[in-house]
């Protein structure tokens, strides 16, 4: 069954960040993003700021920081970024970091999702047999996470694409919570299991 990985970020939540620091000016004296590097596109506000840069974006809210993977060429240097930032910033109470793997099957047969999560032994199962659609959550530990696994039909429109298509979306979630103590090594030590995530993701994905 063929998928396609379809998003992948990490996302850091913390008491309170300040987004207005990630100005353009501390990106770029921090040796975090040359000033080539960070696009005209991005936004800089009080309270939200989004960096586009080739390959990547960060989302900086007040509750939590979020990288986004665009190009999977471009990982090392997401990688960096990531750390870079929690080594500038260690006096923040991070809380948790979430990395998170999506993907997408193609849901051409309309019994599909019935075929794969149906149960019979589920009461409300009965209930459901005009035009049904199923999905599942699953849970478990994975090494120092907890990973969270959400699968559900969805409509969606792909990224150039004009027109909405049924798809089975499922989405990984690798939930770790930070030691007070311990907090940047914490976070860097999540970003070098990044891969390892990634793969283990793909893998279940293979399993189908």
């Amino acid at each position: 069954m063929k998928s396609e990985l379809v998003g992948q970020n990490l996302k850091i939540i913390a008491n309170q960040y300040n987004p207005s620091l990630f100005n353009s000016y501390w990106l770029v004296s921090q040796e975090i993003f040359t000033e080539k590097e960070i696009q005209p596109n991005s936004i800089f506000t009080p309270q939200f700021v989004q960096i586009n840069s080739e390959g990547l974006n960060i989302i900086i809210l007040p509750e939590q920081l979020q990288i986004n993977l665009t190009n999977a060429d471009y990982s090392e240097k997401f990688k960096k970024i990531i750390s870079d930032i929690v080594t500038k910033l260690p006096h923040i109470p991070y809380k948790a970091v979430g990395i998170n793997f999506d993907f997408f099957i193609n849901n051409f047969e309309q019994d599909l999702t019935k075929d794969l999560f149906y149960n019979n032994n589920f009461k409300l199962s009965k209930f459901f047999d005009d035009s049904p659609r199923f999905g599942l959550y699953l849970s478990k530990i994975y090494k120092s996470t907890r990973l969270k696994l959400d699968i559900k039909p969805i409509l969606a429109r792909k990224q150039g694409e004009d027109t909405e298509k049924e798809f089975i979306h499922f989405s990984f979630n690798y939930h770790y919570d930070i030691n007070k103590n311990n907090t940047d090594s914490d976070i860097k030590n999540q970003i070098v299991q990044w891969d390892d995530y990634k793969n283990y993701s793909i893998f279940l994905m293979d399993s189908l």
